[in-house]
């Protein structure tokens, strides 16, 4: 091959590399042009730049050295034009990319200085299906999650999944993690409905139980709550009262007192209104109830309930209690067909297996007479004759109301072998709603008990200075584990026995927790299969316990039933 045929070979190849280096460099200005530029692209036509600019120069330094000299300077004057162009493009590109990459490092610095920022950590509650719930659920998830522009979709859907159970989880349950929006369609339209939720909250009313009288302040008090309650959640959604108030002024009269029903009639035909709305009444209803509350929070812990204001009973039972009483017959008749205590069962009263303390508690949340069972009157205004109870021959109760027949608790007081050691029996009359005596809350208390394994217990606790000692639940020791601190002999007397017998009993190393506090006692306490006399201590009622919330005190011991003592403070932990 000649020389001449050589340089036109190098000369045909490099006005291609030629050809595509202008056709980067129009496309890169047009990249430019736009008003947001894919840096992405931008660099890969830098690198094909760099690329060719490298295969020119070689072949314009192969060219050079084979042309004559004559040639040389026109030739190298087309090469320094390509070489300034890919200069110039290249250097468009590199400050397009580094402006790009400040802007990212101040975007990553504001973030890692907003991240630095420790705030409280935010919890959603749960969903569940309930429609009169999500409009209290969802505004919350929106602006953590649905609004956040830092999450995927798969991972917005990942966190309203896991914040869904029950009817609400099983809406979405077809769904994948792509159909977020989908999820988020068939939510509001299964839960988000107004109409649904004026519907929902008109059933939630519908359940109320009536108030019969109408100095029953805390039946009041809750059929307000549940109102008011409902009136704001359906106003925050838009929803104007006036829309639905047809339909709540019936439920409303039909739930509370008849007396007080007749004083609100009474009051809007003095002001002359001839159609009540159902916002007049609930500001009657508010007035009302707070004028009651402040006259009976200073005065004492019972409300008095006048005669007059009892549940209404039967016509035919109302008849038979005013003309005098009926007769114990006609009394085990209409009241001795199913247990009067266990409502739910069919056992008649003499089978029942409660205790006579139990008993009782059944009667007073059932409103019944202690004496003849009936409702809609006290003991002391009960005139019913014929009662007699066949163990102790009382007219005031039935026989299986009677404790006399009461075997006498087996656990006794107990005392150390070289000391005298006094604890409280606790078994007193005055423990027992026999009917004759006042209720006597004894001091309770809760916590949580700590065990070596790091389990954790709660229980109740009864503060008795009457007891010289301090006693833990055997069962509860060995729940969490606490460890054996010495073994002491003590004798100990069982109640109504004469003679003592001795017994080894374990000290364990206890450590209490107040659930509310945090605050800690750490102690050695004797441990005991059972604590002496207790079986069920009662929680003061809702009534008391409002009182005295009203006088500014809480109660330690708010748990929700009667459940049984596990630690009994003595006088060697209270000094």
């Amino acid at each position: 091959m000649s020389v001449d045929e050589t340089i036109d070979r190098n000369r045909r190849n490099r006005g291609v590399v030629r050809a595509a280096v202008t056709n980067v460099i129009k496309s890169v200005e047009a990249e430019l042009e736009k008003e947001v530029s894919d840096i992405e692209v931008l660099q890969d036509k830098l690198n094909i730049l760099v690329k060719r600019e490298t295969d020119l120069q070689m072949l314009d330094e192969t060219i050079n050295g084979q042309i004559k000299l004559v040639e040389l300077e026109k030739e190298v004057e087309h090469e320094l034009e390509y070489s300034d162009s890919i200069i110039r493009c290249k250097g468009k590109i590199r400050r397009l990319i580094d402006k790009h990459r400040c802007s990212n490092v101040d975007a990553a610095v504001i973030t890692r200085q907003v991240n630095n920022t420790k705030l409280p950590r935010i919890v959603l509650d749960k969903f569940g299906g309930d429609i009169r719930k999500f409009h209290e659920f969802w505004p919350s998830f929106e602006a953590a999650v649905h609004d956040n522009p830092s999450l995927t979709r798969v991972e917005k859907f990942n966190y309203l999944r896991s914040l869904l159970i029950g009817d609400a989880a099983r809406a979405i349950s077809g769904l994948t993690n792509e159909n977020y929006d989908k999820a988020v369609e068939v939510l509001k339209d299964g839960f988000g409905q107004k109409q649904a939720v004026i519907f929902a909250y008109m059933n939630t009313l519908l359940s109320l139980q009536p108030v019969r009288r109408i100095n029953d302040t805390l039946g009041l008090r809750n059929i307000y709550d549940e109102i008011n309650n409902s009136i704001r959640s359906l106003e925050s959604l838009g929803i104007d009262i006036d829309s639905y108030g047809n339909l709540l002024y019936p439920i409303l009269d039909r739930r509370i007192p008849v007396e007080l029903m007749l004083l609100f009639n009474r009051d809007q035909v003095v002001k002359g209104v001839k159609e009540p709305v159902v916002s007049d009444l609930i500001n009657f209803l508010k007035g009302e109830m707070e004028a009651r509350e402040r006259s009976f929070s200073e005065r004492t812990e019972l409300i008095p309930i006048a005669k007059s204001n009892y549940p209404l009973f039967k016509k035919t039972q109302t008849a038979s209690f005013n003309r005098g009483g009926s007769s114990a017959t006609a009394l085990n008749v209409s009241i001795g067909k199913f247990c009067d205590f266990c409502p739910k069962e069919t056992h008649r009263n003499e089978d029942c297996k409660l205790s006579v303390h139990d008993k009782y508690k059944a009667l007073y949340d059932q409103y019944k007479c202690r004496r003849c069972l009936r409702k809609g009157h006290k003991k002391k205004f009960c005139n019913v004759k014929g009662i007699n109870c066949k163990t102790c021959g009382s007219q005031s109760h039935w026989e299986y109301l009677c404790d006399k027949g009461q075997k006498p608790s087996k656990n006794g007081n107990i005392s150390g072998s070289s000391r005298d050691v006094g604890v409280n029996s606790l078994f007193r009359e005055s423990m027992r709603d026999t009917g004759n005596r006042n209720i006597i809350y004894y001091q309770t208390a809760r916590a949580n008990v700590v065990g070596s394994n790091k389990i954790i217990r709660g229980i109740r606790i009864l503060i008795d200075s009457g007891s010289e000692t301090s006693f833990l639940l055997e069962s509860i020791a060995e729940e969490v584990g606490l460890p054996t601190v010495s073994i002491e002999k003590l004798k100990i007397h069982t109640f109504g026995s004469q003679a003592p017998h001795l017994r080894e009993l374990e000290r364990k190393r206890v450590l209490l927790k107040d659930p509310n506090s945090g605050s800690q006692l750490e102690c050695n306490i004797l441990v005991i299969d059972k604590i002496v006399g207790v079986d069920v201590i009662r929680i003061p009622s809702k009534g008391i316990a409002s009182v005295l919330g009203q006088k500014g005190f809480v109660l330690s011991d708010q748990g929700g039933e009667d459940t049984e003592i596990g630690l009994l403070i003595g006088n060697d932990l209270m000094n």
